[in-house]
């Protein structure tokens, strides 16, 4: 998997907390996110020598939207939780993403069981998360393009290459005529 280059520039963004520890989880989802033309940052966008709890503090303060994504190993962290807790004092739009079955502590469940969440491992987890509310404010309306669009646009192509050539020789025929018997 190719790491996708968070998101640099003036228009409002999708900040994404997680642990590192479920890189292997979250990065496909920023990728998918990417794909679609959704602005998204995440600490890959940190440049070098600079302070990271400033720089995620920043980032957090200007993003329009803040995902989390909820897991054991994300409410062990200290750092996930100060995110967590920033954004929600900012006032984000914020959606929680639980990768897997976790039981939050009292105090996060007491300010964040009332927003949005869905389940990573779930049939249709990334369509309910593309309609989730306010979530298309954040995106180009530009998909990435996928190599998959040329085979069915070369098919496609054909078919009507062939139909415009081939059919108007077939309604032009007159239908032959059955030649006279002779005996």
């Amino acid at each position: 998997m190719a790491v996708i280059k968070p998101y640099n520039g003036n228009e409002p963004y999708i900040f994404i907390s997680y642990s590192h520890r479920d890189t292997d989880y979250v990065y496909p989802i920023i990728e998918e996110l990417s794909k679609r033309g959704y602005r998204v940052w995440y600490d890959m966008g940190i440049d070098p020598g600079t302070e990271w709890d400033e720089n995620i503090a920043s980032h957090v303060t200007g993003c329009g939207y803040f995902l989390a994504f909820l897991s054991e190993n994300y409410l062990r962290s200290d750092n996930c939780k100060d995110e967590l807790n920033f954004a929600r004092d900012l006032g984000k739009k914020q959606v929680l993403i639980y990768l897997e079955d976790v039981e939050l502590p009292a105090g996060i469940s007491l300010r964040f069981g009332r927003f949005q969440n869905f389940r990573a491992d779930r049939p249709g987890f990334l369509g309910r998360l593309y309609e989730a509310e306010g979530i298309q404010a954040f995106t180009t309306g530009k998909k990435l393009r996928s190599k998959r669009w040329i085979l069915p646009t070369v098919l496609g192509v054909a078919a009507l290459i062939a139909a415009a050539l081939i059919l108007p020789g077939m309604l032009s025929k007159e239908k032959p005529q059955p030649e006279p018997e002779t005996q």
